[in-house]
């Protein structure tokens, strides 16, 4: 069956009903399927991932604690304890789950509200990430916006990250971050 690739700026203004706003759209002529857009959206609107982030927000409180986790992070692998406690939560089966159905998903991680890594695919970078613009401009002061990274290189074939807004109910609770492969 043929996928309808559409422009990621037609999708995104028509997304729950106007509840979130397309921002950092491309202007590089860079396309997803609506498929993969509606699959990333579902996947952040799935009830483990919901959890998973609210439990989180709700337990890790501590910031003693959260730059305890940082500097494990940073010293950690990815087959480490540590690493691997946040690759083997319920959201992220659900997201193994969607990587199988989607061939264009290269990755994919969670964030709580204050921009901590709650579960992922594989190792991120850091485990706080409340400054990178994946956090900053989709959790949008609690209001939720898709975001579109454009600063990634801007070669053919380049993964583009969007950035989705986890609700529970009207409340923005984290992000769901997916890198994906663009589809032309």
């Amino acid at each position: 069956m043929k996928k309808a690739v559409l422009a990621l700026g037609l999708i995104l203004p028509m997304i729950a009903n106007g509840r979130m706003q397309a921002e950092g759209l491309p202007r590089h002529g860079r396309f997803i399927s609506q498929q993969t857009f509606d699959l990333i959206q579902h996947l952040s609107q799935k009830k483990e991932v919901v959890e998973d982030i609210e439990e989180q927000n709700h337990r890790l409180t501590d910031d003693a604690a959260v730059e305890e986790i940082q500097d494990q992070w940073l010293r950690s692998t990815e087959i480490s304890g540590l690493v691997q406690a946040y690759r083997e939560k319920p959201s992220c089966r659900e997201m193994r789950d969607c990587f199988s159905k989607e061939i264009s998903l290269v990755d994919c991680f969670t964030l709580d509200a204050q921009g901590r890594v709650v579960g992922t695919l594989y190792k991120t970078h850091d485990f706080r990430q409340d400054e990178d613009p994946w956090f900053v401009h989709c959790y949008n002061h609690g209001k939720g916006k898709v975001y579109m990274n454009e600063a990634l290189p801007m070669l053919p074939g380049s993964p583009v990250e969007i950035s989705m807004p986890v609700m529970d109910g009207d409340r923005t609770v984290g992000v769901l971050v997916a890198t994906i492969l663009p589809e032309k």
